[in-house]
């Protein structure tokens, strides 16, 4: 138990008081910064919903980029960039909500959203960072799926809330509340993994753990309660 509380004030500490060295930089150098938006390919799916500090957006063509505010629409293949201490929360077409956190980077790969077909599939990547999913449930949906992929791992689920760190060495994933969480490794998609509620799993590049760890309630919900704060 003492370890449990002990992991949450460690990753609060890191995500919202201090700086990580990262292997990489976050903001492509050839990015310059634009203070006129101009929207990106095809229609939105999305929109940013809440922005502390320094948050960047890059559309696809990966040459122009944009503070964030509250209400800037998203498109497919944007990149949003968390700067220094900055931080920001968007929600896509499907209802699903993302929390990034200081120093992380996450592209929208896909969103699609149908209500009169029924069928909802949403494709993130997170490169860096860390970052807390809300996936909304859409249960007489199919398909249905909401997918986030590092470098190391790929997430499937249709509804969870869940958090994902990637660090050089490692990723880790906290499952908060929902339904089974699907961990594929990247390197070998054959290797699989579920996390259920209040399952927590440490992986290394290229292999996936053979146990998880179980989280207490509490320590969990303090875990996603202080992801949504106010820095």
């Amino acid at each position: 138990f003492g370890a449990c509380i002990l992991f949450v004030v460690i990753f609060y500490a890191i995500t919202f008081g201090c700086n990580i060295a990262l292997a990489q930089p976050l903001l492509p150098e050839d990015v310059t910064i634009s203070e006129i938006f101009e929207a990106g390919p095809g229609l939105p799916v999305g929109k940013i919903q809440s922005v502390w500090g320094s948050v960047i957006v890059i559309h696809a063509d990966m040459t122009c980029g944009y503070q964030a505010k509250i209400g800037l629409p998203l498109f497919e293949g944007d990149t949003i960039i968390a700067l220094g201490n900055g931080s920001t929360g968007c929600k896509l077409s499907d209802g699903s909500a993302i929390r990034l956190a200081p120093n992380s980077k996450l592209t929208i790969i896909r969103s699609a959203h149908y209500s009169k077909r029924k069928s909802s599939i949403a494709s993130v990547s997170l490169p860096m960072g860390k970052a807390f999913f809300k996936i909304a449930k859409w249960d007489d949906f199919e398909p249905r799926e909401f997918k986030v992929t590092t470098d190391a791992v790929v997430a499937r689920a249709k509804h969870a809330d869940f958090m994902l760190w990637v660090a050089e060495e490692i990723n880790e994933i906290v499952v908060v509340e929902g339904a089974d969480l699907e961990i594929t490794s990247v390197e070998d998609p054959e290797q699989m993994i579920l996390l259920s509620k209040l399952q927590r799993a440490v992986i290394d590049r290229g292999m996936l753990p053979s146990t998880v760890e179980m989280m207490p309630a509490e320590d969990a919900k303090l875990l996603a309660g202080e992801f949504f704060q106010v820095p």
